[in-house]
């Protein structure tokens, strides 16, 4: 595709294809849900979540829940949580770069991401284990922005060589490698405002990026209990997947087979870019982060 000067030239992004399923399956009856329900409003109305920070204390007891400064503990009244769901909307929409990638989040429409966050890479040319980098972020997301079942990005490993500013080095790979919406991993008030502000740079202004947003955040919360699944365990899972390629009548290992195909489209496909300004802007952000966060 022809680019101007300013533009280095690019190739489209596949229309995305999304999962609309023909059928539906119901497993709980009104019943069950409502026993369900129950269960969830007791447990956060009389065990409750900790929340190791005074900050957290302070907001979630002006907003009606009980916060006790001893144990940390807040416990959420059945009316607070009701309340707050009532302001949920019933879809919204994930914005893209491109508005042809939009995701309008609706009943009957679903999409695949990809999952994260890892911290290690298996090198593509040495096949070495090492700490991730940001550039296996920029591979894996022009990767993704070529893959039409991919609705939206999530980074699959963390930009380990930026140290502090990783979370934001993150977003700085993905919105110059794909059109489509970021969904970052972005922790700490301050991180968060910087991650703000870049995302207001690629949707234009604070306003089209209220009504577009082009960034979400998802930070998942400390479970109380955890399976131990070693990384040797997934390892071996990994290998036992399904191998698809034959050669001489033999199946391929899965992982050189997805690698040779990850391969060629990080080779090929280059999404089309940021303008050369927002480039510059996201590098100024990225300058003034670290001087912020270290």
């Amino acid at each position: 595709m022809t680019a101007s000067s300013d533009t280095p030239a690019f190739s489209p992004t596949p229309p995305l294809e999304p999962i609309r399923p023909t059928r539906r399956v119901r497993w709980l009856e009104d019943e069950q849900l409502d026993r369900l329900q129950d269960a969830t409003l007791k447990v956060l109305e009389e065990v409750g979540v900790k929340f190791p920070d005074e900050r957290s204390l302070d907001i979630l007891a002006a907003h009606g829940c009980h916060a006790d400064r001893a144990t940390q503990v807040v416990t959420f009244p059945r009316d607070v949580v009701r309340r707050a769901m009532a302001t949920v909307p019933r879809t919204f929409t994930m914005a893209a770069r491109n508005p042809d990638f939009d995701l309008r989040l609706e009943e009957g429409t679903s999409y695949y991401t990809l999952d994260g966050c890892g911290v290690a890479a298996l090198d593509p040319e040495t096949r070495v284990e090492r700490p991730s980098r940001k550039s296996d972020l920029e591979a894996q997301a022009r990767v993704a922005d070529w893959l039409p079942g991919i609705g939206f990005i999530w980074p699959t490993v963390s930009a380990q060589d930026h140290g502090r500013t990783s979370q934001l080095h993150e977003i700085d790979a993905v919105f110059n490698n794909t059109v489509k919406h970021f969904q970052a991993m972005v922790m700490g008030e301050d991180a968060a405002r910087f991650a703000v502000e870049m995302a207001t740079v690629v949707a234009g202004t604070p306003e089209e990026l209220r009504r577009r947003p082009v960034l979400s955040n998802l930070v998942c919360s400390v479970a109380p209990l955890a399976e131990e699944h070693t990384r040797t365990h997934m390892k071996t899972s990994l290998r036992r997947g399904l191998e698809r390629d034959l050669v001489n009548n033999r199946y391929r290992d899965p992982v050189e087979v997805a690698r040779e195909r990850a391969m060629a489209v990080r080779a090929s496909h280059r999404p089309e870019p940021l303008e050369t300004a927002k480039r510059a802007e996201l590098t100024r952000i990225l300058g003034a982060a670290r001087g912020v966060l270290g």
